[in-house]
């Protein structure tokens, strides 16, 4: 429906590239993870959800990161 065009999304396998997802993860091994990063004054702002995730919980973490940016 259009709500996410704002949202660049990718995907990090961690046996290709385990040092990216040691950073990305802060070292956190529960998988899957959703990590959402968004600008701050002072940098970015990181949130996740960790483990199965119904899509709800999913909309709503995209949605907040999508309000901070003002969208």
């Amino acid at each position: 429906n259009g709500d996410f065009k704002a949202v660049a999304l990718t995907m990090v396998n961690r046996d290709e590239q385990p040092e990216l997802a040691k950073k990305l993860t802060n070292g956190e091994t529960v998988i899957p993870q959703i990590i959402v990063y968004t600008p701050e004054q002072n940098g970015w702002k990181r949130r996740k959800l960790l483990g199965f995730q119904s899509s709800q919980p999913v909309r709503s973490l995209i949605r907040l990161a999508l309000g901070k940016l003002g969208n």
